[in-house]
């Protein structure tokens, strides 16, 4: 089974780097070298050579090969005790408090989290008080979001989640079935705003009250994860709600001195500083 190198995953980044502008260099190498590799099978490629002349000579692979290698924002409704806790706490406190309140979910994948939040917000009326904006990397991954489907596996699991946030409902009001495959709903994101951004250069163009960026850290490398979530805050006022993966740790991110505690369980924290 063919398996790409660090050397080759190295050469990938470079001439990524050097023709596209785009730097994949603070990604895991571990991490991106698997999903290349697996690249490489899906297509039907032996060789890194193949991918990068594919690459410099058509921009839709290019485009292909960014969304083949990019990971997938966890199932609708993961970690349900998170979505139960935005639904009858955070979001009404911060309705309570904000005339505005906006919500930010950058470097969509899937697009489950952004789904599940919409859900939420539509299920509590609260769509049209709360601007719900996303980005993403590219257009591909725009449409995938918008269009793509639920495998059986993935959409067993995002039954399951939304059971436990929604007792003796079914996710099946949100979905549409075509060809015995199942579809979310556009419509669902009808009030919602996606703009298409490059993941390292994360600019947040409006004020922002929450922001949710789970389980997107743990495939960067150290310092890039610290860049990363300094960046946000950076950009985001005192005051502003911080989520972050059940697996990702503020300790290792550096951010101790910038935020309080809403709750460690579920990585929820407010910015200081």
């Amino acid at each position: 089974m063919f398996t790409v190198t660090d050397h080759e995953t190295k050469n990938i980044i470079h001439t990524v780097s050097q023709n596209f502008g785009i730097d994949l260099s603070g990604m895991a190498m571990a991490s991106l070298r698997l999903r290349i590799s697996q690249f490489c099978r899906n297509h039907h490629l032996q060789s890194t050579r193949n991918i990068i002349s594919r690459m410099l000579d058509d921009p839709l692979f290019f485009e292909s090969f960014m969304l083949g290698i990019s990971v997938g924002s966890p199932d609708m409704f993961r970690d349900p005790e998170l979505w139960i806790r935005l639904r009858d706490q955070i979001l009404p406190d911060m309705v309570r408090k904000v005339k505005t309140p906006r919500i930010f979910i950058p470097g969509c994948v899937s697009g489950d989290e952004l789904y599940s939040m919409a859900i939420l917000l539509k299920e509590s009326g609260l769509d049209k008080q709360i601007q719900l904006t996303a980005t993403c990397r590219n257009n591909p991954i725009r449409k995938q979001i918008e269009y793509g489907h639920l495998s059986k596996g993935r959409y067993r699991n995002c039954q399951d989640n939304y059971l436990v946030f929604h007792p003796g409902s079914t996710l099946d009001k949100y979905l549409t079935v075509r060809d015995g495959k199942r579809f979310r709903k556009p419509g669902l994101l009808k009030q919602v705003k996606i703009k298409v951004q490059a993941e390292d250069h994360l600019n947040i163009s409006v004020p922002t009250n929450l922001i949710l960026y789970r389980n997107r850290m743990i495939y960067f490398n150290r310092d890039t994860s610290r860049l990363v979530a300094n960046r946000m805050l950076d950009q985001l006022p005192a005051g502003t709600i911080f989520i972050i993966g059940i697996k990702e740790s503020v300790k290792h991110l550096g951010l101790t001195d910038r935020i309080d505690v809403v709750s460690s369980d579920l990585n929820i924290y407010l910015k200081t500083v």
